[in-house]
């Protein structure tokens, strides 16, 4: 009996020593855990915000390339927006994007011009309050041309005898001589800005629109020269004839020469395979039976063919460009540009639109006699006919060649929305 309270109150005593312990583990443990617990929550924000960065990064990142892909993919929204930016350093802010997905976050992009052919496509992403800036810049290369119909018949100086149908005026810029048996007809307008004006001998001249002259008034220097204005004929030594002048918008409008008129091109060679939209440049002299047979597929009136001759040069073809088909005139396929002193000799009924300097020349020749027909759009020096006959002038407009937008990207760069 003696041994059984022994045993008890040894147990008793234990069991105090024990409680004692598990009181002072316990309380170490807590002042472990609450020294712990702000550790573990600042590791558990740092992972929950690097992974809201990096959230945030692959977002901007992602709608910079939708953005650039939609933008080389030729989207007609984007493209529109990007050429409605007028200035150097303004952007357009694209407020309307976003992603489909979930917890991509807040998306805001911009583009912004930084010349004329060079902009930068800047997106930011926030996600929780993380944010990224991505930037990658674009550039564009044009070619063709949305507005290449001339306004006019275009000469710097004129001295052969012209008919022009419809209502398309002529704009004569520098000298008109109007001598022996000249005879011109035109059914339009006439603007007369030349500086030299000779209208004498047996000249004749007919006007069915409008007469525009820069000093305002037009002398006719002899008594066998005529002028027919709007059902009244003009005619003796020395008479003037005064006439409405024309406002330096109207001036500049009919005397522009379109912007996306360039001098670079590749290298003409004979034979060579021309292209829709694609420049090509000649040096020296060529003769060529018909260039159309060289057009490819890709040639149309909205996609034409741009031959460059350079100054000196020599263009002579011996067959018509397009001719009407059916007694229809067809829309001009092919655009001269001629430079400095280049020469263009074509055929009756070619169908072409034709740009020149003050010294160019354009000669329209009907090899089987009589008056020469000429479809399409004239802006030259001079015009000639070798046979001396009419050169009849039909106003063809259907030249317009399709922009085409060549957009390259570059690398990421780091940006500032």
């Amino acid at each position: 009996m003696k041994n059984l309270v022994r045993r008890m109150r040894i147990i008793k005593k234990n069991s105090g020593s024990t409680l004692i312990a598990v009181m002072v583990v316990t309380t170490i443990l807590s002042l472990f855990l609450i020294t712990l617990q702000p550790i573990m929550f600042n590791y558990a924000k740092r992972s929950v915000d690097e992974r809201d960065l990096k959230q945030a990064e692959f977002s901007a990142r992602s709608a910079n390339d939708a953005i650039v892909k939609g933008i080389i993919a030729g989207d007609a929204t984007l493209i529109a927006g990007i050429n409605g930016i007028a200035s150097d350093g303004s952007s357009l802010v694209l407020s309307d994007f976003s992603f489909s997905s979930s917890g991509m976050g807040i998306i805001e992009a911009r583009i912004q011009r930084i010349t004329a052919g060079e902009f930068s496509v800047i997106t930011r992403a926030t996600v929780n309050g993380a944010q990224r800036t991505i930037g990658r810049e674009i550039n564009k290369q044009v070619t063709g041309g949305a507005n290449n119909a001339l306004p006019a018949f275009y000469f710097h100086t004129i001295n052969e005898n012209i008919h022009t149908t419809g209502t398309t005026p002529v704009v004569i810029a520098n000298t008109f001589i109007g001598g022996g048996g000249t005879d011109i007809d035109i059914s339009g307008d006439l603007y007369l800005l030349a500086n030299s004006i000779s209208f004498g001998g047996s000249a004749r001249m007919v006007i069915g629109g409008n007469f525009y002259t820069r000093s305002g008034f037009f002398t006719l220097n002899s008594g066998a020269s005529r002028l027919i204005y709007k059902g009244t004929t003009y005619s003796g030594n020395g008479t003037r004839v005064t006439t409405l002048v024309p406002t330096t918008t109207v001036i500049n409008t009919l005397n522009a020469v379109p912007t996306w008129v360039r001098t670079t091109g590749t290298t003409y060679t004979n034979a060579l395979t021309l292209n829709g939209g694609s420049y090509y440049v000649m040096n020296g002299s060529y003769s060529l039976a018909n260039i159309s047979n060289q057009f490819s597929s890709s040639v149309t009136p909205s996609n034409p063919v741009y031959i460059i001759l350079k100054t000196g040069s020599t263009l002579s073809l011996s067959n018509a460009i397009n001719p009407p088909i059916g007694g229809v005139a067809q829309d001009p396929r092919i655009v001269f540009i001629l430079e400095g002193t280049a020469t263009l000799n074509v055929q009756h009924l070619s169908s072409i639109v034709v740009y020149g300097t003050a010294n160019t020349r354009l000669n329209v020749t009907n090899s089987s006699g009589g008056n020469p027909i000429l479809y399409g759009q004239v802006r030259v020096g001079n015009i000639f006919n070798n046979s001396g006959s009419y050169v009849i002038l039909n106003y063809k407009a259907s030249t317009a060649s399709a922009v085409n937008e060549n957009w390259t990207a570059g690398q990421y760069n780091k940006a500032t929305y």
